[in-house]
């Protein structure tokens, strides 16, 4: 079953975690890049706001959704409207006869993770999505 960890683990995960423009918080999480790519990328581009993540990035670094290493940037706002959708899509998924439990799974274990973050951070206002 897809996993969230409640740690920085490093490798092929991304690392997860709330900020402002001159902190970082003490919990992140990792999510495995392949469980990214299949569950979150589509969501994650949609939502993505150069203006925000080009404070956190050397002009080299590109611009858009980076992959590697790089820092992409959410307001809290952002990411509220994000797991609205996502709630929307579990909805969806649980209303259809197929078995996508593990989607499922995953998707509400996001949501509490993001939500935990901003809950547990409110002097912060973005959540970063780190590559491996």
């Amino acid at each position: 079953m897809n996993k969230i960890f409640p740690k920085g683990v490093g490798g092929s995960y991304f690392q997860i975690y709330a900020n402002s423009e001159l902190f970082k918080s003490a919990n992140e999480y990792s999510i495995e890049e392949c469980d990214v790519y299949e569950y979150l990328f589509h969501l994650l581009k949609k939502y993505y706001n150069e203006e925000e993540s080009s404070k956190f990035r050397e002009k080299e670094d590109g611009v858009g959704f980076q992959w590697w290493s790089i820092p992409n940037v959410y307001t809290y706002e952002n990411m509220r409207c994000m797991v609205k959708e996502i709630e929307k899509i579990v909805d969806s998924l649980e209303s259809d006869k197929e078995n996508k439990s593990a989607e499922i799974y995953f998707y509400n274990e996001f949501c509490k993770v993001i939500e935990n973050l901003m809950v547990t951070n409110p002097k912060f206002n973005f959540i970063t999505f780190e590559g491996p």
